[in-house]
């Protein structure tokens, strides 16, 4: 923690060099708001930039909460960014369609909607980092709000100083007293959010009755204890963090965009507690890394659907999830059904399986062609041994499959039930057929029936790639 005497300047300029995150040329972003904080780490920034190295621009994101007064916030940003010749970027929000298509209360909504602002301005390459305004009193407001509400360690860590090497807060060791009197000395104009005032919000009811009652009744320096006892917090959450990441490699099933599926009997024997912590990190995979706020509850939700003790699908605000098998599958939409399917079989041909979005082509081979691959995409096949009503289809009921090295057949599902492969999958997969035979399922293995024999005749290459 920073020395309490340290003139501010020196402070901002010790945060941002210390955190590591911010490289000599960035552009930082300043996320303005219009109120105090804000508006003094922006005159901040503006004075040390220089001896930092970086470039400065600013950004504000328009709740549309409060009507006019919203409007006028933006406007007085902008204002103030021109009057610093500093570059700025505005964009509004339509908060109540963002609840509900996600749910969450209104600030915790509003809260989303920021990080993903924040994440378009970097992928636009406005801003190669963000700086935000919150204080040493915003941190121990919020281990104060997640106490009382309830949470897991990481809610007992306070407001981070910098969050994916792309958030820096130079200000979270700052009191709001200080920032107050920068301000007045340097007869500094800032917004006042109205709302900030009233007590509709559990944040405003701490800040403004049961924190002053805490410091005045039991402990004056309460805030510094709070802020203390959140970074020793954090320094064990970052430790579990590192087994959770190590944690999630090992179970780790696939991940696609927005779908993270995982080996549920391996993560099972894990300790709940770092359970806890791979089901939180493969949330903020599926829904990205600034929108991945996952409550207690929900955490438990999920654990108690991997553990088997609730079943069939879990449905929460964001997230879809699925216990099949072995196998736990969260993303944020809903689990896709494909259409049945069926493509005649050509011997020198691509057949593209619209439904899939996948193709597989079918060329003649020599012998010196046949090389192994392990993944099965690509096989080589007895093209004399393939009927000619053989098709590539979907999964039907009384399929059977000869696996290769296999004692004799067995019904279809049964090897997808021993593969641990889910429901949601199974009729993805698309199978080369005759009738109820099954000679290929692509990305597994080939049947008995249609191996290359030791005198090869017809040989066949067939190779299966998604799109």
């Amino acid at each position: 923690m920073l020395p309490d005497r340290l003139p501010l300047k020196a402070k901002i300029v010790l945060m941002v060099n210390s955190s590591g995150a911010v490289k000599k040329n960035d552009r930082l972003s300043v996320a303005v708001s219009g109120g105090p904080d804000s508006t003094a780490l922006l005159f901040l920034l503006e004075s040390v930039k220089d001896e930092l190295g970086i470039k400065l621009v600013a950004c504000h994101l328009n709740h549309q909460l409060r009507g006019e007064e919203s409007d006028k916030d933006e406007q007085f940003v902008k204002e103030l960014a021109e009057s610093l010749s500093i570059p700025f970027r505005a964009a509004s929000a339509n908060l109540p369609e963002y609840r509900a298509q996600n749910g969450g209360s209104t600030q915790s909504a509003a809260r989303e909607l920021r990080y993903q602002f924040f994440d378009s301005l970097i992928k636009s390459r406005f801003a190669d980092k963000i700086a935000i305004g919150h204080t040493k009193d915003d941190s121990a407001e919020t281990l104060l709000i997640n106490f009382l509400r309830g949470t897991g360690l990481s809610g007992l860590t306070g407001i981070p100083s910098i969050r994916e090497e792309k958030i820096i807060r130079p200000l979270i060791e700052v009191s709001k007293k200080e920032i107050l009197a920068y301000l007045n000395e340097n007869k500094i104009v800032f917004r006042t959010d109205s709302s900030n005032s009233s007590d509709k919000y559990l944040r405003n009811q701490i800040r403004n009755n049961l924190l002053p009652l805490l410091e005045r009744e039991y402990n004056p320096a309460l805030k510094d204890s709070l802020c203390r006892t959140s970074v020793v917090l954090s320094d064990i959450d970052d430790f579990i963090s590192g087994l959770g990441d190590e944690a999630l490699a090992e179970v780790l099933v696939s991940a696609k965009k927005e779908e993270v599926v995982v080996d549920s009997a391996k993560l099972k024997s894990y300790p709940k507690a770092l359970q806890r912590e791979v089901l939180r990190k493969i949330v903020a995979k599926v829904r990205g890394s600034f929108a991945a706020r996952i409550s207690f509850d929900r955490t438990e939700d999920l654990g108690q659907l991997l553990r088997g003790e609730r079943s069939g699908e879990l449905d929460l605000p964001g997230i879809k999830a699925v216990l099949s098998g072995e196998r736990l599958a969260v993303r944020t939409s809903e689990f896709p059904k494909a259409q049945p399917f069926s493509y005649k079989f050509d011997e020198d041909s691509l057949i593209f399986l619209e439904e899939i979005s996948a193709s597989i082509e079918v060329r003649p081979a020599g012998g010196d062609d046949v090389d192994f691959d392990k993944s099965c995409r690509k096989v080589f096949l007895n093209g004399e041994a393939i009927p000619s009503d053989a098709v590539i289809r979907s999964r039907r009921e009384g399929d059977r499959f000869y696996p290769l090295g296999a004692d004799g057949s067995q019904k279809l599902k049964k090897f997808f039930i021993d593969q641990k492969l889910s429901k949601w999958e199974r009729d993805s997969i698309p199978l080369l057929a005759s009738g109820s035979d099954i000679l290929w399922i692509p990305g597994y293995r080939i049947s008995q029936t249609v191996r290359l024999p030791e005198q090869r005749g017809k040989i066949l290459k067939l190779e299966y790639r998604e799109r």
